[in-house]
């Protein structure tokens, strides 16, 4: 049985994510996890993890759904994977995710790696620039974001 997992921060989850969630179902038949982990590359974050399990489960189109809060719990389940999914935009995105599995000393797992290329339309759409736009009440944000997705994230800034 194939164990695929789609590990990301997921601060907040978005319409990015979903265009690799989505693509990645296309390509396994199992069950893909979507695993809500902490970033000790990215500090604490703008949403705790429980507003970020909330708004992934407003997203995506699974019950899947887990979190992962300390690094050995990471560590245990990149190492217990056969498939590990990561949307990318260019090699920085690629080289971001090397940087993780290092950290999680588990370059071993790099082979498990599958890359998805995120859609030219989504590309602009990240995390850190929705943050960034919630600041300014941006439209693109509140349409990058699912309607609970853009509550949550917005109350941070009000």
């Amino acid at each position: 049985m194939t164990n695929a997992i789609f590990p990301g921060s997921f601060d907040p989850a978005h319409i990015g994510h979903l265009n690799t969630f989505l693509k990645a179902q296309k390509l396994f038949k199992d069950e893909i996890k979507i695993c809500i982990c902490t970033n000790n590359f990215k500090g604490a974050g703008l949403l705790t993890m429980n507003e970020r399990l909330i708004i992934a489960k407003s997203l995506f189109p699974t019950n899947n759904i887990d979190v992962f809060y300390s690094a050995d719990d990471i560590t245990e389940l990149l190492n217990n994977s056969s498939i590990i999914i990561r949307g990318f935009r260019n090699d920085n995105d690629k080289q971001e995710a090397t940087k993780l599995l290092s950290f999680h000393c588990a370059l071993r797992n790099q082979t498990k790696v599958v890359y998805i290329q995120i859609d030219k339309e989504y590309e602009a759409i990240t995390s850190t620039a929705i943050k960034k736009l919630l600041s300014v009440n941006n439209e693109l944000a509140k349409n990058a974001l699912t309607p609970i997705g853009y509550e949550i994230a917005k109350s941070k800034f009000t």
